[in-house]
């Protein structure tokens, strides 16, 4: 009877959700581990996004070549590997740590797997807008503007996604996310 009492006491702290949240939210770094050591075969998705980056450098005058998954800009000459860390992979594990750690429900979850593509479309514009920059000012911005741009870039992604996930499953009638 006393192990029920303290989970019913657990459970009815105004400090549960924030744990519960935590809780999930860092079950997610698993994935991320995993994602990590096992190191898997990704040399196609690096190879598609470098076609699609050099395409749309491409489309804005800038002269590309891609050779697998090297990018390379011919004026000022830079060349860059799309790499396993330029897919977004981390950015899609963290997105969908927020959307499960929230206390919704299951089919409102499963919601945050649409998500996935602006994702992606939201990394492949920070890789192009990186380009872009050393193309416009040359290539000893590259390690700022790569560095610090693609972290800062990063969190207003993830921040912005998570928000409008939760602006598309909120009840604008009640003003309520169940």
């Amino acid at each position: 009877m006393r192990r029920n009492n303290f989970f019913h006491l657990m459970r009815s702290h105004k400090l549960f959700p924030l744990l519960r949240f935590l809780l999930v939210f860092n079950l997610f770094s698993v994935f991320l581990h995993l994602y990590a050591s096992l190191n898997l075969p990704l040399e196609p998705l690096e190879i598609l996004t470098a076609k699609l980056v050099a395409t749309c450098l491409s489309m804005l005058g800038l002269s590309v070549d891609v050779n697998r998954n090297v990018v390379s800009l011919n004026s000022p000459t830079f060349a860059a590997i799309i790499g396993r860390d330029c897919l977004g992979i981390k950015l899609t594990i963290a997105f969908l740590a927020l959307c499960w750690a929230s206390p919704v429900s299951l089919k409102k979850k499963i919601m945050s797997f649409s998500f996935i593509p602006l994702i992606y479309a939201g990394n492949l514009l920070r890789i192009i807008l990186v380009f872009s920059a050393v193309a416009k000012y040359g290539v000893e911005v590259f390690p700022i503007v790569h560095d610090l741009f693609f972290s800062l870039f990063s969190i207003v992604l993830l921040i912005v996604l998570w928000l409008g996930w939760f602006s598309l499953i909120s009840d604008k009638r009640k003003g309520v996310v169940n």
